[in-house]
């Protein structure tokens, strides 16, 4: 396995893996994905991955950015607009998208910053899984928070998780200064 970064220059491979797990409603496309990711390198914020196979297939993607967060007004967090890991390589690229992600804006000069995300009820699950286990602390970060509200427009369910430095907070839970 090898983890590759995702720029705008590969959107068509991105949409190939998010073609084959999809439906067609949760899709961007090509022209979508190249948008989106052209955006995040056009503000220097693309914290986005992959990783790849033996034969050089992207078996997992994470696209992310830096944004606001959802729950704290002017927080910068990094959101994760999706995360896609297929059969191939669920054991390990969870853990390996994440450690680029985190390390690339901390590489910048960012801090640990908070992770948020919105996804759909099998994302939410692995986050789940993830974010109670070992694979989340090992790269500093524990899950402090998830909510569930119903989309509309998307007619299901939708899963909302914060993640934080585990060194955040001090035992009383309350943010350290």
């Amino acid at each position: 396995m090898k983890v590759i970064k995702v720029t705008s220059s590969i959107a068509d491979k991105i949409a190939a893996v998010e073609a084959a797990v999809y439906p067609g409603l949760y899709r961007l496309g090509e022209k979508g994905i190249r948008e989106n990711l052209s955006e995040m390198e056009k503000n220097n914020c693309n914290f986005s991955w992959a990783t790849v196979d033996k034969e050089g297939n992207i078996n997992a993607y994470i696209l992310a950015y830096l944004d606001n967060s959802h729950r704290e007004q002017d927080e910068p967090v990094a959101y994760v607009d999706d995360i896609v890991i297929t059969g191939s390589a669920r054991k390990t690229s969870v853990y390996f998208l994440l450690k680029a992600m985190i390390d690339e804006y901390t590489g910048m000069g960012l801090p640990k910053l908070p992770i948020e995300g919105v996804s759909r009820e099998n994302a939410h699950k692995m986050w789940s899984r993830h974010g109670h286990s070992r694979t989340i602390a090992k790269l500093g970060y524990h899950m402090t928070d998830s909510f569930t509200y119903f989309d509309e427009d998307m007619g299901c369910d939708l899963y909302w998780v914060r993640f934080e430095d585990i060194n955040s907070h001090d035992r009383s839970g309350h943010n350290e200064k």
